[in-house]
């Protein structure tokens, strides 16, 4: 009993820890920017969009939508990409900027079914106004979805937010003088890497060997040797 007993714990042991184990990063395929956890890549197969209010001094003031459709591309896709009206009057501006062949503004911004894609964020905010961004996280696709402040050059600084996440929204100041704001928006299809049957096997089999070895070696022992309490204790310490 008291092996079955030990064969049961190392074996719930070894399955914890494999389904457990920190995620490892690794470089996406074709991504300027991004790493996700280690688990494979699959593009979805379902047309999806994220729009994004944009509040300027708490009313309304537009729009954007980005996403993913069936035979879209990075480039200008008529009837699926949307050109972003001018500017205001002070520079007030919100729209997406075309990644290819260049910075033409777009209202909507759709990308071909993929694994990953990016899109670039550009918000001009007039000198002593305060705006919103706000997002819809239930309108999110499976998979990873981050907004990370970037340069003049949309180069990311390095500190995205999990869109999925509260407050689901940023503010944007203007400070006295009117600021511009870029962000990147990364999309990522994470598929989570199934339990390792394989690894799961080997810590078993390791399991049964460890008990084999222990039951032949005591077959060997001579009665004056086994420990006058006939029984030898057993503990492991579950390290998470």
């Amino acid at each position: 009993m008291r092996t079955l007993s030990t064969i049961l714990a190392a074996t719930a042991i070894v399955f914890a820890l494999n389904a457990t184990a920190d995620a490892t990063m690794l470089e996406i395929p074709n991504s300027e920017y991004s790493t996700l956890p280690e688990g494979g890549v699959a593009a979805l197969s379902t047309p999806w969009q994220v729009t994004l209010d944009v509040y300027r001094e708490g009313e309304d003031y537009i729009s954007l939508h980005f996403g993913m459709e069936t035979d879209a591309t990075d480039a200008f896709d008529t009837g699926k990409d949307i050109y972003a009206p001018p500017p205001g009057p002070l520079g007030e501006d919100a729209k997406f900027y075309m990644t290819i062949p260049d910075y033409l503004g777009l209202n909507t911004d759709k990308r071909g079914l993929s694994a990953y894609a990016y899109w670039w964020l550009y918000i001009s905010v007039p000198g002593n106004e305060t705006w919103t961004i706000s997002w819809d996280s239930g309108e999110f696709p499976q998979g990873l979805l981050t907004i990370d402040e970037a340069d003049a050059s949309f180069n990311p600084l390095g500190n995205p937010i999990d869109m999925m996440d509260s407050p689901w929204s940023l503010t944007l100041d203007g400070g006295l003088f009117g600021t511009s704001f870029k962000y990147v928006i990364e999309y990522t299809s994470v598929i989570p890497e199934p339990i390792s049957i394989i690894f799961f096997g080997t810590g078993l089999i390791g399991v049964f060997g460890f008990v084999a070895r222990r039951k032949t070696r005591k077959a060997r022992m001579t009665g004056s040797e086994l420990p006058n309490s006939g029984a030898t204790a057993f503990s492991r310490e579950n390290d998470r």
